[in-house]
């Protein structure tokens, strides 16, 4: 279908089609629509380069562990993931188990989510 092609990332849009697809309604904010989402700054991984191998991450090519210069920044980012917050019935009407109602909803999720962001699914 031409919308679910459409459909991005953006918060807005990936609630419009969350709601649209599972059938739920969806609000223009400030109203909360039945599914809706929630940004949270996520913990910052950090690849830690030191002075001795024990304080440093590991380094791996093809499973060889590898020796060199890393160089690490002063400058240390954050990312903001976040959470799909979805009503319970709607989340017990998708199967029998957790696991099954998590891969449809994640099924819609993931074609749609920009690389390296994460995301959790929560019922309320």
């Amino acid at each position: 279908m031409d919308w679910q092609r459409k459909a991005t990332a953006e918060k807005l849009k990936l609630e419009y089609y969350l709601n649209l697809y599972f059938g739920s309604t969806f609000r223009q904010p400030p109203l909360v629509s039945d599914i809706y989402i929630q940004t949270t700054l996520a913990n910052n991984y950090i690849f830690y380069a030191g002075i001795s191998e024990s304080e440093s991450s590991s380094v791996t090519y093809f499973g060889e562990n590898i020796n060199g210069a890393v160089w690490a920044s002063n400058n240390p980012f954050s990312q903001y993931n976040y959470t799909i917050y979805v009503p319970s019935a709607l989340y017990a009407s998708l199967g029998a188990t957790n696991d099954i109602r998590n891969t449809k909803i994640r099924e819609q999720i993931n074609p749609r989510n920009l690389q390296s962001i994460t995301y959790t699914i929560t019922t309320y």
